[in-house]
């Protein structure tokens, strides 16, 4: 069991240290920094209040609709809604 512990290990030292690891986690730094700062600034979103997993699944599930509401209502009051998608949306 311990042998198995140390090669998974080793395995994903291997991964994240890798050009495609490093790339990786460069952009996933960036990329959800924006969002959690969003959830925990203008939602006041800090911490779960339910317990169980089903009821934080439908928390999180609201928590990401009320996200990506909020960037449709941010492109359309700016004008930025180009895609055929976007538009069928708000129409």
């Amino acid at each position: 069991m311990q042998r198995t512990f140390r090669e998974k290990r080793e395995q994903a030292t291997r991964n994240i240290s890798s050009q495609r690891g490093i790339h990786l986690r460069l952009c996933r730094t960036v990329q959800m920094e924006g969002a959690f700062a969003l959830l925990k600034n203008d939602f006041g979103f800090r911490r779960f209040p339910a317990r169980g997993k089903g009821n934080i699944r439908t928390e999180l599930f609201f928590l990401a609709l009320a996200f990506e509401l909020k960037k449709l209502w941010m492109k359309r009051e700016h004008n930025r809604l180009k895609t055929r998608v976007s538009l069928k949306m708000i129409s």
